[in-house]
């Protein structure tokens, strides 16, 4: 079978080859190379310590204030 060109395609051909790479597109993207990970202990302890700690954490005004939001 002879290669075709999109020239050579019908408006149907060309729209079903849109659909289909727009549909492979979009599975790569969804696709989650870490789905069915879980973190470690010591990762989420030391979220948990960093949630915790005040001085990991700036007020909203203050941050509108920094970007001169206020």
């Amino acid at each position: 079978m002879a290669a075709q060109t999109v020239a050579e395609l019908t408006i149907d051909e060309f729209r079903a080859l849109i659909r289909e790479t727009v549909a492979e597109v979009v599975a790569e993207l969804l696709d989650d190379p870490d789905e069915g990970l879980e973190f470690s202990d010591e990762f989420v302890a030391e979220m948990e310590r960093r949630v915790a700690s005040e001085k990991h954490t700036i007020p909203a005004e203050e941050v509108y204030r920094r970007l001169g939001l206020d």
